[in-house]
């Protein structure tokens, strides 16, 4: 039970990323880079291009000046499993509609996740809505309507599944149980059973094949949390065709355990796997070497070396081999050191001196901005939790210059102790961003008190391995 208790947490982070990260994270546009999400792929993301082989998607966003923002999207996977927010903003003081294209490029199945919030006043989560789409190379178009926080569907052209009931059984299949010990595995077992055995009668009658496969998909998921060693799941992946399932959290946790299976027992290089099977195997390979907590672990050297002789490297090494190598921690250090801040009289100071002006064994790095509600929800889910005191929060606003004012207000109001501007828009700044690839905040990094990396994308405070892995930090080495 302990073993598979350890698999399933393991794995969380990497599903938690995924659900989250509408939630708990604010895109940000800076000049030199693609606007993404920590988990896109940052050489091929989704396109958004009109041509024939698109699906155009319209969405009428009406204007409500009681909610602070008003927009929505779907979050979507590339190839690797990676999200992708795929987001239609209202940048008018009244009701607009707004259309994008999104290609077929990528995969022929495409799972939307359609998410909705009620944001009254900057209090975030009041209200949330979820629903699931699946689009096909056959959808020609769909319309919605963004009202109240909810996405609704009015009409749709060619193929469209909706999955909304089918998500929702298997979303409110508690696996905590089994770590709180109100569930027995075989309880659990019983009841993904029972799930899926509904939907599939409910599928085979109607003879609808891509949800019957979208159901097998999610029991499989459940099943590699709760038994991760069933041959069921292996079997799944060595008989089952990328092209018939869309690429999202399900199939990404089962390539991680998966890939966890075959490191561990160093069975990766078996030369009989199919194309397929070696597919998914890559993939689960590379999600796992580039978790944080895994990688430059000599345990994996042979991993690597699988890696670089399949066709998935060989087609894309240059951003693989980046998503592997752990940044260069003298770098990190030199460009951090060099880095000015402003403290809320208006002084200016190195990064280094502030370090010596607030001694601590670790720090953690705080990115927020005042116009990004989940990095005020960050702050505020900190100030309720017993932190360690061997680790210092160090609170860096990336305001633009004209809200400075803001900021200074708002760092007050949040009662931040070490609380600091920085201006972007010069060249240090923008250099080291660059280098540490903010792409969305909040961003959270933990460095110790010679600056010195420790993790450059730390879990957030909703997360549950946030404040167990902050109270570890001694034990935590660079990668």
């Amino acid at each position: 039970m302990i073993s598979i208790l350890k698999n399933y947490f393991s794995s969380s982070r990497l599903v938690s990323l995924l659900l989250l990260i509408f939630f708990t994270s604010c895109n940000k546009k800076l000049e030199t880079e693609k606007k993404s999400n920590k988990d896109v792929n940052y050489k091929k993301p989704i396109t958004e291009i009109s041509h024939k082989d698109s699906v155009k998607i319209s969405i009428s966003l009406e204007f409500d000046k009681l909610v602070t923002n008003n927009s929505t999207g779907f979050n979507l996977h590339d190839k690797y499993g990676d999200n992708f927010y795929f987001h239609f903003d209202n940048e008018n003081q009244k009701d607009t509609i707004v259309i994008k294209y999104l290609s077929n490029e990528y995969q022929t199945l495409k799972y939307l996740e359609g998410w909705g919030f009620v944001d009254n006043r900057g209090e975030v989560n009041v209200k949330h809505f979820r629903h699931n789409y699946l689009v096909t190379n056959n959808t020609k178009s769909i319309d919605f309507t963004h009202s109240k926080g909810d996405i609704k569907l009015n009409s749709y052209e060619g193929e469209l599944y909706i999955l909304d009931s089918l998500y929702a059984s298997y979303r409110n299949f508690n696996l905590y149980d089994l770590k709180n010990k109100k569930s027995t595995q075989n309880n659990l077992l019983q009841k993904a059973d029972n799930i899926y055995n509904y939907y599939n009668n409910k599928y085979s009658k109607s003879s609808q094949t891509i949800p019957s496969n979208i159901n097998k998909l999610l029991f499989i998921e459940k099943l590699s949390n709760i038994y991760p060693s069933d041959k069921r799941i292996e079997e799944y992946l060595n008989k089952t065709k990328l092209s018939e399932i869309p690429r999202g959290g399900e199939i990404s946790t089962i390539q991680y355990i998966n890939a966890k299976k075959h490191i561990n027992s160093n069975s990766f290089k078996d030369e009989n796997f199919t194309p397929e099977y070696s597919e998914h195997l890559a993939i689960g390979l590379f999600r796992f070497l580039k978790f944080e907590d895994n990688k430059g672990d000599p345990k994996y050297e042979d991993a690597v070396a699988w890696l670089k002789t399949t066709e998935l490297y060989k087609n894309d090494s240059l951003y693989i081999k980046k998503e592997i190598t752990p940044l260069s921690n003298a770098t990190f250090k030199n460009k951090l050191s060099k880095l000015d801040v402003s403290n809320i009289s208006n002084k200016t100071t190195s990064f280094s001196q502030l370090i010596k002006q607030h001694p601590s064994p670790y720090y953690l790095i705080d990115f927020w901005a005042t116009w990004c509600a989940p990095c005020i929800q960050g702050v505020k889910t900190m100030d309720k939790m017993d932190m360690p005191k061997n680790v210092k929060v160090i609170s860096l606003s990336l305001d633009k210059v004209k809200d400075k004012d803001k900021w200074k207000a708002k760092t007050k109001e949040l009662k931040q102790s070490i609380t600091y501007w920085l201006d972007e828009e010069r060249e240090e700044s923008k250099a080291f961003l660059k280098f540490i690839e903010v792409q969305s905040i909040p961003r959270y990094i933990l460095i110790d008190k010679n600056m010195s990396l420790i993790d450059q994308a730390f879990y957030h405070p909703q997360e549950p391995q946030f404040l167990p892995k902050l109270q570890d930090v001694k034990n935590h080495k660079f990668w």
